[in-house]
Parts: structure tokens; C-alpha cells; sequence
């Protein structure tokens, strides 16, 4: 490891400590409400029920229909143990590169060419999807609570949502137009602007949608299912820090703004950074304990996503990667 690369982990470490120092000081983190989920083994049972029957199998059926477009058709069964394993990464780890790399590295299939790049093109394009949902699921509870955007404190965050919003609906527009041959002008925008030929790239993973617009709005509808049984884990977390009175509609606004901040890689599972986000968040609509709840959730994906570590041994050691097509 360079030196370079151990400041960069001493940062993140200080950031991350700090963050956790200052919401524990000031109240905002109450380390002892943990005992509140051995008090209540049935209900978190039923949550983590939830993850391992809705959460990880409609996230493994995403990225599976993505797979199929790039052309790497594998069955169901060993996609979903791939999948598991790199959300044990994306807990084990800062951020979400390392886990999608590994999940890259288990769908290549030796011998063929061009394997890495369909592979990372599928990942790309189920990050970007995620993004996209989360938008699209603010922007549903947003419409259904159009006050919120004279609320004070409220309507900067409900504008960016309703600007989001507008890009998305471009966006997807714009990947469903077939232009003529080199006459493209997205790619010609692009071309002008800094990290141009990043943005190239995640347009064109797009544009193969071209052919498949069935499979692009399939892809989103389950991405909002899964954002909205999150912010359902939300809703029934809250009680546990006395939050009663919070309904469906806030969570939906709020805990996608949250999970945009735990893109950030400082700590494993957005630790730190994620209960700042949700503090600061839950605090705008008038809630104390926007980390506790935070807390309870990165325990639940702990939790879930721990078995991940045995798949991972299991396929490393037993199981050649596959070359079958379904």
C-alpha cells in the first residue's frame, strides 16, 4: 500500500470517528438504544425476513435483466449468490466499488472476449438505475406533498428533487430516441464537458435500451419497489426511538436524500456519514434520533448480508465460473 493510499484511509478513519464522536457528545446517537432489538427478537426477526425474501432476491432480478441485455444470461440461483456476496463487501468495506467489482469478477466468463466490459457495463447500469429510483421515489412523495416545497427548510431539498426529476425524465427520453449514425447530439454535449468520456460511457451502457425499452422501465419499477420496502424498514424502525407520528409518505422523501450521502466511501455500510445525513434529515422535519434509526438499519443489513462471507468461500473454492447460457 502506497503512501498515498494510507493517508487517504487515516482521513477517512479521522472523518468517520469524528462524525461518530460529535452525534454520540451531543445526544444524536444513543449507542444504549441497541438493546431495543434484543428486547424485540420477533419483530427484527420479521425485518430481516423482509431482506432476505424481498430485498436481496428483487435486487438479484434487476441486476440479472441487466445482465441479459449486455449478453451474460446466467441462471437466477448463482446470480443471487453473487449478489449476496457483494453486498457482504459493500458492508465490510468503504463504499460500493469494492462490492460491484467483486460481483464483476464472478460473472466473467473465462475464454470470451469482451467479458470485463459487459460485465462492469451491467454494473454501471444497475448503480445508476438505483440513483435514478431514488429520485423517482422522492419525486412521487414529493408530488403528493407538493406544501413541502414552501415548507422552510424543505423547498431548496424539494426543488433539487423536482429538478432531479426533470433530468431523469430527459434522460429517459433521450436513451429511447434512435439518432441517426455519428449524428448523436448528446454524445456531442458531452464531448465539451469535463469527464466527458465517463459520461460517454454511462450514456451508451443506456442507449442499448434502444431495443429493450420494456426491459429499461422494468428495471426502474422494481428499483422503486425496493427503495420503498426500505423506506418502509424506515418507518417501522422509527417507533423504536419514540418517532410515532412520522408517516410512509416523509420516509419516501427522506431516506432516499440519506442513502445519496452513503454513496461517499468513508466507512463500511455509509457508517458515520449516513447517521450525519439522516440526523440532519429527520432534524428538518422536526424528529430527533434520524442516527438511532440509521443505526438500527445498518445493523439489519449486517445481519443480512454476513452470510454473503460463506457464498463467497463456497463459489471461490467449489465452483468454476459459469459458461452456460439460460
Amino acid at each position: 500500500m502506497n503512501l498515498r493510499a494510507i493517508v487517504n484511509w487515516i482521513f477517512k478513519g479521522v472523518v468517520t470517528i469524528g462524525l461518530f464522536y460529535y452525534l454520540i457528545t451531543t445526544g444524536k446517537l444513543d449507542l444504549g438504544r441497541l438493546g431495543l432489538l434484543i428486547d424485540r427478537p420477533g419483530f427484527f426477526g420479521l425485518l430481516l425476513a423482509g431482506m432476505f425474501l424481498v430485498f436481496l432476491p428483487l435486487n438479484t432480478w434487476r441486476w440479472r435483466l441487466f445482465l441479459g441485455v449486455v449478453g451474460l444470461n446466467q441462471p437466477f440461483r448463482r446470480i443471487h449468490g453473487v449478489c449476496w456476496i457483494g453486498f457482504f463487501f459493500n458492508t465490510a468495506l468503504p463504499g460500493a466499488v469494492t462490492g460491484d467489482l467483486v460481483k464483476a469478477l464472478y460473472v466473467i466468463q473465462p475464454g470470451e472476449e469482451g467479458q470485463k466490459t459487459k460485465a462492469l457495463t451491467s454494473l454501471v447500469l444497475d448503480r445508476f438505475t438505483g440513483l435514478f429510483g431514488l429520485v423517482v421515489m422522492a419525486s412521487l412523495s414529493l408530488a403528493f406533498n407538493p406544501h413541502w416545497l414552501s415548507t422552510p427548510g424543505f423547498s431548496g431539498i424539494g426543488w433539487v428533487i423536482v429538478a432531479l426529476a426533470g433530468f431523469t425524465i430527459c434522460f429517459y427520453s433521450l436513451v429511447l430516441i434512435r439518432f441517426p449514425a455519428g449524428k448523436d447530439p448528446v454524445i456531442r454535449l458531452l464531448t465539451k464537458m469535463p469527464l466527458g468520456p465517463n459520461l460517454i460511457s454511462i450514456y451508451r451502457s443506456f442507449k442499448q435500451f434502444e431495443d429493450h425499452p420494456a426491459i429499461l422501465f422494468q428495471t426502474l419499477f422494481l428499483t422503486v419497489i425496493i427503495h420503498s420496502f426500505v423506506a418502509s424498514l424506515f418507518y417501522l424502525l422509527c417507533p423504536l426511538v419514540g418517532i410515532e407520528s412520522m408517516e410512509l409518505l416523509p420516509q419516501m422523501l427522506l431516506m432516499p436524500l440519506g442513502l445519496i450521502a452513503t454513496v461517499i466511501p468513508l466507512a463500511p455500510g455509509g457508517a458515520g456519514l449516513g447517521h450525519a445525513a439522516f440526523d440532519q434529515l429527520y432534524g428538518l422535519y422536526g424528529y430527533h434520533g434520524g442516527a438511532d434509526v440509521f443505526n438500527f438499519y445498518m445493523i439489519l443489513q449486517i445481519l443480512a448480508f454476513m452470510p454473503g462471507a460463506l457464498i463467497y468461500f463456497s463459489l471461490k473454492t467449489k465452483i468454476a465460473p459459469a459458461k452456460g447460457r439460460v
